[in-house]
């Protein structure tokens, strides 16, 4: 495998609800490399996408990116600086699919202060504010 890879799939196999989706995949992409993922419907796409972007975890197997193994959990070793939108994204349904990974990538900032200073009640005045003022922008 390349040491250039960016994201690395070793062996990753999912069940879901005691049904395999993806068995022993095995793949990297390169960076600067430009990937399109076709399939029938249920073939496992948006599993795979999920399992890269660190929003579903692998049964067996091992995923890295940038040479960081991803670790699941609130807590684990999560890709960091990206963005994703799968299936039918309904963040700001107005806005395109660029538009919605821009203005997310803009609230990260709101992460520390949200989970390290701010109760339940202070983080929903502060969600609903920055959702009212991104949708005006």
């Amino acid at each position: 495998m390349s040491s250039e890879a960016i994201l690395r799939f070793e062996n990753i196999s999912k069940n879901i609800n005691r049904t395999e989706i993806l068995k022993n995949i095995n793949f990297e992409v390169e960076m600067g490399e430009v990937v399109g993922i076709i399939g029938k419907n249920g073939s496992g796409k948006t599993t795979l996408l999920k399992l890269a972007s660190g929003l579903s975890y692998p049964t067996k197997g091992e995923i890295y990116f940038f040479d960081k193994k991803l670790e699941p959990g609130f807590v684990g070793r999560l890709p960091q600086n990206i963005g994703v939108l799968i299936e039918t994204p309904s963040f700001i349904s107005n806005l395109s699919g660029f538009d919605n990974l821009y203005y997310l990538s803009k609230i990260k900032i709101f992460l520390f202060i949200i989970f390290k200073k701010l109760d339940i009640c202070e983080y929903l005045l502060l969600a609903n504010t920055v959702v009212h003022l991104l949708k005006h922008t």
